[in-house]
């Protein structure tokens, strides 16, 4: 008892964190959770800034006394590349002065891990260009099985926590990784480890995962689709869905899908046609699929209240909220894994969860079973070459 009360804690601490992180950077696209890059270049900088709430570029060049019309120049030519209302915090300015160490002769800003944006004077103008961070890549394969939790496995191989997300994420629409998860699975992921002049900065891209989950196993291995790179399985299916599993990721399931179920509230037994996942207060609720909103207001009973409508006469529901995202009400267009509410307790509700529910054609199913679509597969004209690539990438994941 007292082992699984702390897997729980441990569970619901590290939701927290991840909850936070999304909250503050309205991420769409979960599979990206920005980690610092410690250092981009060999060069010594005289000054590196990390933005701070509140600061734009124009009062960052103030704090280094540039002066108006030079601080003008700059942010014009910032402005042509990267938009500077778009600076996030805790992302980092790397600045070098002129000899006498009074004018910057030369700026650089972190935009994300893959790129930076660079700023220098040419003949008396400021110019601007965007540059890919080029890492020093070390391909691992790590294997392990499940004694605990998939996080606890994970960490203890030396994953990174952005890592195992990216894990769930690729495989989200076969598995659902807040209760499908048991003792004695087992995985196998080939990724990336980047490096910058010998100096491990943080993990890359997935590259190929195998998952063995209830006695099925799931393969998914990225790949270039001739417009941009994305993750399909063994036959060339794509491994996105129109709906993922689950509404939240990595949280475990307190009630489920049952035509009898004793209310604790009304105090009688009735049908219970959706699914109960208990998480920490102000966990972000995603969209499981894109949609339209057609309900997002307070309803007795259900409390704050989500319903999106889907393609194919498909519909969620998502009940009991502490309260809506950003923007989210009547009539707007969302996007599979959007944020668009945080779990709570409103409506008849006995504690912190989230209600979770679907309907195909007016009538309930059930989210956990029900046949859900592909996304569209490795084009014919590629899957020569698509055979090929994974074959090289099952020899590297079963060294």
């Amino acid at each position: 008892m007292a082992s699984s009360l702390i897997l729980i804690g441990f569970i619901i601490l590290i939701s927290q964190a991840y909850s936070e992180q999304h909250r503050n950077d309205d991420i769409k696209n979960e599979d990206e959770i920005i980690s610092q890059i410690k250092s981009i270049e060999k060069e010594v900088f005289d000054v590196k800034y990390t933005v701070k709430e509140g600061d734009t570029l124009s009062s960052i060049l103030e704090m280094q006394n540039v002066k108006n019309a030079e601080a003008f120049e700059m942010i014009d030519a910032f402005n042509l590349v990267h938009s500077v209302s778009r600076i996030k915090i805790g992302n980092i300015f790397s600045i070098n002065f002129d000899e006498n160490n009074e004018l910057i002769k030369f700026l650089q800003y972190q935009i994300d891990n893959e790129t930076v944006l660079k700023l220098e004077k040419f003949e008396n103008s400021w110019v601007a260009r965007e540059e890919i961070i080029e890492y020093e890549i070390e391909t691992v394969n790590v294997q392990g099985e499940i004694s605990s939790s998939l996080f606890e496995t994970g960490v203890d191989l030396g994953l990174d926590f952005v890592t195992i997300l990216k894990m769930s994420d690729i495989l989200s629409g076969e598995i659902d990784f807040s209760s499908d998860i048991q003792k004695g699975d087992s995985f196998k992921i080939l990724y990336e480890k980047r490096f910058l002049y010998g100096e491990f900065i943080m993990d890359g891209k997935v590259l190929a995962v195998e998952f063995f989950n209830q006695g099925k196993v799931f393969k998914s291995y990225r790949f270039n689709n001739g417009e941009k790179d994305d993750y399909y399985n063994e036959k060339g299916d794509s491994m996105r869905k129109a709906f993922l599993r689950s509404p939240l990721n990595f949280r475990y399931i307190s009630s489920g899908y049952s035509n009898g179920r004793y209310h604790p509230i009304l105090k009688k037994v009735m049908p219970h046609k959706a699914i109960d996942y208990a998480a920490a207060y102000g966990t972000p609720v995603i969209s499981v699929g894109d949609g339209k909103i057609i309900f997002a207001s307070y309803k007795r009973g259900y409390g704050n209240y989500v319903i999106i409508s889907h393609a194919n006469s498909y519909v969620t529901q998502y009940a009991h909220l502490s309260g809506f995202a950003k923007g989210i009400k009547y009539g707007v267009r969302v996007e599979q894994g959007q944020t668009i509410a945080f779990v709570g307790s409103t409506g008849f509700s006995t504690g912190a969860h989230l209600d979770y529910s679907m309907k195909k054609n007016g009538v309930f199913v059930n989210p956990m079973t029900v046949n859900i679509p592909s996304g569209v597969a490795v084009p014919e004209e590629l899957m020569k070459t698509y055979l090929a690539h994974i074959k090289a990438l099952e020899k590297e994941l079963n060294k």
